[in-house]
């Protein structure tokens, strides 16, 4: 992936970013996802063994939240990353913006999470604990604010079909098939055909360029 992601949450400007560095992104998203619902099930697994309380219960029900978060955006991420090279429509277009205010949403749980619970002290396992489910769901969220950020390039690509992964290498080999067909009928038919082979090539060749 040649295009980096801005250190600054949210700020990733995607204009005239290559197809493939989208598709990348989105790639690595639905790894991250993939990656946090194990940790929210982990972090579930600590919380249900602290005493019963307002405060676990309450822990345990903003992890159930997250883990379906998680979950769709595993899901639609792997969907996206699937069908997208086949061509962009406004269905997937639709799945970001679905995504994106979840992910708004999620982030505003975070934070009225943390404020219910007042979680200002480290010095019990419950605390602790519950501090843990703040921050890493709340990390978690943060990292697909970007993803809001990917419409506006590939509203740009609807209609059209994007450019698939290994397109060069696929037209040089049907160049190679071509041109040795090509120097087979040259030996028949003379040099008119060396020079179409020429021609042709030049055409190919710049194609695969685009």
């Amino acid at each position: 992936m040649s295009t980096e992601r801005s250190v600054l949450i949210g700020f990733t400007d995607y204009t005239g970013v290559p197809f493939e560095d989208i598709l990348d992104h989105i790639r690595d998203w639905q790894r991250v996802a993939a990656h946090l619902i194990a940790v929210v099930a982990a972090l579930g697994e600590r919380v249900s063994r602290l005493p019963q309380s307002f405060e676990s219960q309450r822990g345990l029900a903003h992890l159930g939240y997250m883990a379906d978060l998680f979950r769709r955006l595993d899901y639609d991420c792997a969907r996206l990353v699937r069908e997208l090279p086949t061509g962009v429509e406004e269905r997937h277009l639709q799945i970001i913006a679905s995504l994106t205010h979840k992910v708004e949403q999620a982030d505003r749980l975070c934070v009225q999470f943390n404020k219910d619970l007042l979680l200002r002290s480290e010095e019990s396992e419950p605390a602790a604990s519950l501090g843990e489910v703040y921050r890493q769901t709340r990390d978690g969220v943060l990292y697909f604010v970007d993803l809001a950020n990917t419409i506006p390039r590939l509203a740009t690509l609807v209609g059209a079909t994007p450019p698939a992964p290994g397109l060069a290498g696929s037209t040089q080999a049907t160049w190679r098939r071509l041109e040795s067909w090509l120097r087979r009928e040259g030996e028949k038919r003379g040099r008119v055909w060396s020079v179409l082979g020429i021609a042709v090539g030049l055409v190919l060749a710049a194609v695969a360029l685009l």
